[in-house]
C-alpha cells in the first residue's frame, strides 16, 4: 500500500513539474517576445522620424539655398546696370534680406544637430533596454529554477510525511530539514519577483513611445 501511495505521489508531482515547466517557458517566450518587439517597434520608429527629418531639412535647406541664390542674381544685376551702388536702400535691403537667410540656416543647422543628438539618445535607451533585457531572461531562468526546485522539495516533504513511521526521529529532522530550506527558496523566489516588478517600472520602453 505504501509503495503504492509512494508511486501516486511521485507520479502527480511529475505532472505537476510538467506542467509548470510548460507554463514557465511560455511566460519566458512571452516576456522576451515583447522586449525584442519594443527594441524594434523603437528601431523603426527612430528611422522612421530621421528619414523625415532628414527630408525636411534637405528640403529647407534647398530653399534657402535658392533664395540665398536669387537675392545674389538680384543684387548683381541692381550693381551690373548701376541702377543703384551698394549703399542705396535697394542694396541695403537685399543685404539685409541675405543675413536673413544666413541666420535661418545656421538655426536650421543647430536644429538638425539638436535631433541628431536626440537620435543618439534614443539608440543609448535602445541598448540599456537591450541589456535590461538580457538581465530580466537570467532573473526569469533564475525564478523558474527556484519554483521547480520548491515544487520538487514539497514533492520531497509530502513524500516523506507519508512514508515515515510512527515519528521516526531521522525522517522528523529530515522533514525539518526540507520545511527550512523550502522556506528559504521561497524567500529568494519572493526577492526575484519584486526584482522583476522594479525592473518593469523602471523600464524605458514606455519612454520609446514618446
Amino acid at each position: 500500500m505504501k509503495h503504492r501511495q509512494f508511486r501516486q505521489l511521485e507520479s502527480h508531482y511529475n505532472d505537476t513539474n510538467a506542467t509548470m515547466l510548460s507554463k514557465l517557458m511560455v511566460e519566458k517566450d512571452a516576456m522576451s517576445k515583447f522586449f525584442k518587439n519594443e527594441i524594434i517597434r523603437m528601431q523603426d520608429l527612430s528611422k522612421l522620424q530621421l528619414t523625415k527629418i532628414s527630408k525636411d531639412y534637405e528640403k529647407a535647406t534647398k530653399l534657402l539655398e535658392d533664395e540665398s541664390e536669387t537675392l545674389e542674381e538680384v543684387e548683381r544685376e541692381l550693381l551690373k546696370q548701376r541702377r543703384v551702388s551698394k549703399y542705396a536702400p535697394e542694396a541695403r535691403e537685399i543685404q539685409r534680406e541675405k543675413e536673413k537667410v544666413v541666420g535661418a540656416s545656421i538655426e536650421l543647422m543647430k536644429a538638425y544637430e539638436e535631433v541628431i543628438k536626440l537620435a543618439d539618445q534614443q539608440t543609448l535607451k535602445r541598448e540599456k533596454l537591450l541589456k535590461n533585457v538580457i538581465e530580466l531572461e537570467k532573473k526569469i531562468d533564475a525564478k523558474h529554477a527556484l519554483e521547480l526546485e520548491i515544487e520538487r522539495m514539497k514533492g520531497a516533504l509530502q513524500v516523506m510525511k507519508h512514508m515515515r513511521k510512527d515519528e521516526d526521529l531521522k525522517a522528523k529532522k529530515m522533514i525539518d530539514k526540507i520545511g527550512r530550506q523550502l522556506k528559504e527558496k521561497e524567500d529568494d523566489l519572493e526577492a526575484i519577483v519584486e526584482a522583476m516588478g522594479e525592473f518593469k517600472l523602471a523600464s524605458p520602453s514606455q519612454g520609446g513611445r514618446k
